[in-house]
């Protein structure tokens, strides 16, 4: 892992990680 991408990687993971959430929410929602 190289340091430049660093702030690229978090804000990715971050979206993935959201996107995630919503999809477990929405799995207990139906």
């Amino acid at each position: 892992m190289t340091v430049c991408k660093t702030r690229a990687e978090t804000q990715i993971l971050s979206t993935i990680f959201f996107i995630n959430q919503v999809q477990l929410s929405s799995v207990d929602f139906f």
